[in-house]
């Protein structure tokens, strides 16, 4: 004889598939808030990038030179970029570094003012302050895919 199940039976499965929703809907909530935490954190540490890039070449056309200092600071931001970018980019932030570095030398040779080589140091440095002033839109363009919060 087959007895039918008892109504506990019935209550506990439906209460087992109650709390596996329930858990589903917690682990999935955690989940999301967790990327979006990643997703902040991210943003800050890029923008970070992109605020210091942006002092160093608004530095650079104010002052029309850069200093070792400014240019030490950078390569280590341009080190850091590599983790956060594309590979392209990654080559553009090195690319930036060198270019500061090449001014920052430039720029100690017009200070030192020496004779021989001030000529062509000024025209370096010229060269390069202009190139860094076309580079204000080209970082703003490169950094616009990272920074927005576009799902």
């Amino acid at each position: 004889m087959i007895t039918a199940p008892h109504w506990t039976a019935t209550v506990s499965a439906i209460a087992i598939a109650v709390v596996a929703i329930i858990g589903a809907y917690i682990a999935w909530n955690m989940w999301r808030t967790n990327r979006d935490i990643l997703r902040e954190r991210l943003f800050d540490r890029r923008f970070d990038v992109f605020q210091t890039t942006q002092k160093l070449i608004s530095g650079i056309v104010v002052e029309d030179g850069a200093s070792w200092d400014a240019a030490n600071r950078f390569t280590e931001l341009a080190h850091r970029a590599r983790f956060m970018f594309s590979a392209e980019d990654a080559q553009y932030f090195d690319l930036l570094r060198t270019r500061a570095m090449e001014l920052a030398t430039a720029t100690s040779v017009i200070d030192k003012n020496l004779p021989s080589k001030f000529r062509a140091a000024r025209k370096e440095q010229e060269e390069l302050c202009t190139w860094f002033d076309d580079q204000v839109e080209e970082l703003f363009s490169r950094m616009n895919k990272y920074l927005l919060f576009d799902k």
